[in-house]
């Protein structure tokens, strides 16, 4: 901001007067913004608060009428089951219900097929008011309307519960809105056997919402739970449009968001544009019936009344700002008269004569000829204080910045042990050291697809710059191994991220692994970095290829290994920080102490956090307070996973074709029952093994490829583990990445559904190629025993 400069002749008292009166300004509007903040919160608040009430009065009027309505039907369940053998009382009972409740425009007991032999296939008695408004009968069910189809009666046999169906227009019949209210009879086995259902008009509902008055300008609506208008003051949007069309076709109306909050059964308020209107939309739910009720009302019929009084008192200010402007001129004049004198003093001693005599002045401005005599010594000191004080600030300054990035850098490592405190088949920990207040040292791990990843590595140099590159390693390693599972290629992917940004010429030994925890599998890929120790019966170096580190060449061809981890074993992993401590005499810690002090830890049998503390116990030892030239870091991953006998092992082989899919479902139906899973599980387990097996067939053998697909199903236990095999092309189905279900079907792109079901049904999804095969994997718990199958 830039305020309005003053010509030299300007007097004090003028410019004194024009900052009293600024800051009087900023004051006075700093008040009325205040105020009618304050102001919109409450009429804001106000108005939220009877919108609710008008909605919540609303909305209990009419749960109590669709209450009446489920009454009406589940009181006659009893005399319905009471008199199954005789089907034509039936009819009696319908008309019953109708007449119980003038709210119900129609019952109807339709029964499952051939339920009564005498009476065919359909038997529907169906009770209606006719145009006399008096009740007739008849038999709902034909050839021409099977109503076992319909919604009324499919939705409510399915889900096993009463349902409220979505409105519909009666034509031929009541000739306006209706809903129809489903209720499934169940006999002594659970099993459905009919459906009873109350068909009501939603007149009433058109009356209660039309007479609901919160404001003289607002109107009301109602919407299903799709969406569809059911109450509009707009007749032709009834049944013809939903919220969605309306916010696609108006562009200054509802969001999507606001339209998806609604449906999902909010109580709120929106300000929104309607016809290009600010409004104030207010909404809640009708929960029985997964409906939801709004009231739009134009904001400006809000705030009408606190303008008028904003402008009041605006107007009461500016006048009081002249009047200030006023006096401040007149008695600011007269008192800084004085001034002139003290410049004169003033004058003398910028020339050097700092004895001067004073004038005395018998008023409290001498202040300011005390302030003027010490200027000049003042000036100095300040100067001085000014300089040492910068000095300081800069060097708190950096040593803050050192500990803030210090405390980032371990913030992006693992900190939480133990690391998986739901599985018993591995024991991570872990732990870095910076020489510095920041290093270039790095580790990570993380558990995708039952597979262990993780990485541990080291920059060159030290330092910021160093947990610079660190910071953009362990980055890399987590994007990338979230879509890839061979380590040689996440080194790959990482070096050529690095070299092509590289100007400063750091580079980083690295080690990425991917343990298979099922198996005990261990694929790994070392860039020049330190051979990790396997601590067991035999401990030793994992043999590792000298292949260079990382961020030197972007196209070098990094080698893949793999080896077979024993249970029991402990994969060790540390920088040259362990081996290179050095004492006070120059010595270096080295790997035969390591060896060592590995061997100790073995026969002790210890956890990873134990292996680390013994491992840095040792080190600290030997170097014996000497200072730390290196950083430090050590990992270990204790692998122990368990066998259990196997109860159960079938297989079965299936062509790459769809049609054999029955084939599939009969073969998880049977080991399912084998393993005790009832009919739900089976259900999903069906659904799961189906898309795994329909995925193979689509991706790994294309339409012109013919193969053979293997499926075998093994259970302990514990679990019940399906591997499905073929030797179609290379197709990893978990690197998909999962379907965003937040989407609509329209916005959500193509694919990844599959797999997401697979992984929110099964426990584990594994995938490996082995042998040139592709190997997938499903696990399912029989129990709460977490223990795995080999």
């Amino acid at each position: 901001m830039r305020f309005p400069s003053f010509h030299t002749n300007d007097s004090f008292s003028t410019r004194l007067t024009y900052w009293v009166v600024l800051t009087s300004a900023i004051i006075f509007i700093t008040i009325i913004l205040v105020i009618a903040f304050f102001m919109s919160v409450g009429i804001i608040s106000e108005a939220k608060g009877h919108g609710r009430g008008v909605l919540k009065n609303s909305s209990l009027r009419i749960n109590n009428v669709l209450y009446s309505v489920e009454v009406a039907i589940q009181n006659n369940i009893f005399e319905i089951k009471n008199h199954l053998k005789e089907p034509e009382k039936m009819y009696e009972i319908a008309k019953r219900i109708v007449e119980q409740n003038p709210t119900i425009y129609g019952s109807a007991i339709a029964f499952e097929p051939n339920y009564y032999k005498e009476k065919g296939k359909f038997f529907s008695p169906y009770a209606y008011r006719n145009n006399r408004n008096e009740i007739d009968t008849m038999q709902l069910g034909t050839a021409d309307y099977e109503y076992h189809y319909m919604d009324w009666y499919q939705i409510p046999k399915l889900l096993k519960t009463d349902y409220w169906s979505e409105p519909y227009y009666d034509s031929g019949g009541g000739e306006t809105i209706m809903t129809t209210y489903s209720y499934p009879l169940e006999d002594e086995n659970g099993d459905i056997f009919a459906i009873v259902t109350a068909d009501v008009s939603l007149e009433w509902l058109t009356k209660i919402i039309t007479n609901m008055k919160y404001h003289e300008k607002a109107y009301n609506f109602v919407v299903s739970r799709s969406g569809t208008f059911i109450v509009h003051p707009d007749q032709s949007k009834i049944l013809k449009e939903t919220l969605f069309t309306y916010t696609s076709e108006q562009s200054d109306t509802l969001d999507y968001r606001i339209a998806y909050d609604m449906l999902a059964g909010n109580d709120s308020m929106a300000i929104i544009k309607d016809a290009g209107v600010r409004s104030v939309l207010f909404y809640a739910p009708i929960k029985r019936m997964g409906w939801s009720i709004g009231i739009i009302c134009p904001s400006v019929e809000f705030f009408s009344n606190g303008i008028g009084a904003l402008a009041t008192i605006a107007f009461l200010m500016i006048l009081g700002l002249v009047i200030l402007s006023y006096v401040c001129r007149k008695v600011l004049k007269r008192l800084t008269k004085p001034l002139s004198l003290f410049a004169q003093s003033a004058d003398e001693i910028a020339k050097g004569n700092i004895e001067v005599p004073l004038p005395e002045i018998n008023t409290q401005d001498e202040m300011k000829t005390m302030h003027d005599s010490f200027e000049v010594m003042q000036h100095s000191l300040s100067a001085r204080i000014e300089e040492l004080k910068e000095i300081n600030e800069q060097k708190g300054r950096i040593q803050g910045e050192l500990q803030v990035a210090r405390n980032i850098q371990l913030a992006m490592i693992p900190k939480q042990f133990p690391a998986f405190t739901d599985r018993d088949d591995i024991d991570v920990y872990g732990m870095l050291d910076p020489a510095k207040a920041v290093g270039g040292d790095l580790y990570d791990f993380y558990i995708r697809d039952e597979k262990l990843f993780f990485c541990i590595g080291d920059v060159s140099g030290k330092g910021v710059p160093a947990s610079l590159v660190m910071a953009m390693t362990r980055s890399f390693f987590r994007s990338i191994s979230r879509h890839e599972s061979l380590p040689y290629r996440i080194v790959m992917h990482i070096n050529e991220a690095l070299s092509d940004m590289n100007d400063t010429m750091f580079f980083v030994t690295l080690i990425v692994g991917a343990l298979d925890l099922p198996s005990g599998r261990l694929r790994y890929c070392n860039a020049g970095h330190c051979a990790p120790l396997l601590i067991s019966k035999n401990t030793g170096f994992l043999p590792v290829s000298s292949n260079l580190p990382i961020g030197i060449i972007s196209d070098f061809k990094y080698e893949a290994q793999e080896t077979h981890i024993d249970s029991g074993t402990t994969i060790f992993l540390y920088t040259d920080g362990l081996t290179e401590a050095e004492n006070i005499s120059h010595e270096q810690y080295g790997e035969d102490r390591m060896f060592k002090t590995a061997d100790e830890i073995r026969d002790k049998q210890l956890n990873a956090e134990q292996t680390i503390q013994g491992l840095n116990d040792s080190v600290r030892q030997f170097v014996n307070g000497a200072a730390q030239s290196d950083d430090l870091t050590m990992l270990a991953i204790r692998y122990k996973k368990e066998n259990l006998e196997v109860r159960l092992s079938e297989s079965l082989t299936l062509p790459n074709d769809i049609e054999t899919i029955p084939e599939l479902n009969m073969f998880v139906d049977r080991v399912c029952e084998s393993v005790g899973f009832d009919m739900a599980t089976t259900a999903s387990l069906n659904l799961a093994m189906e898309e795994a097996v329909v995925n193979v067939m689509n991706y790994a053998y294309p339409k012109s490829l013919k193969g053979l697909i293997t499926i075998r199903a093994i259970a302990n236990d514990a679990r019940l583990k399906f591997i499905i095999t073929d030797s179609g092309t290379p197709f990893d189905p978990t690197t998909k990445e999962d379907a965003d279900i937040t989407l609509s079907a329209t916005e959500r792109p193509i694919g990844g559904l599959g797999i997401y079901l697979v992984r929110q049904i099964m426990d584990s999804v594994n995938y490996e190629r082995i042998d040139d095969m592709n190997v997938l994997t499903l696990r399912k718990k029989l129990s709460t025993n977490n223990e795995a199958i080999e």
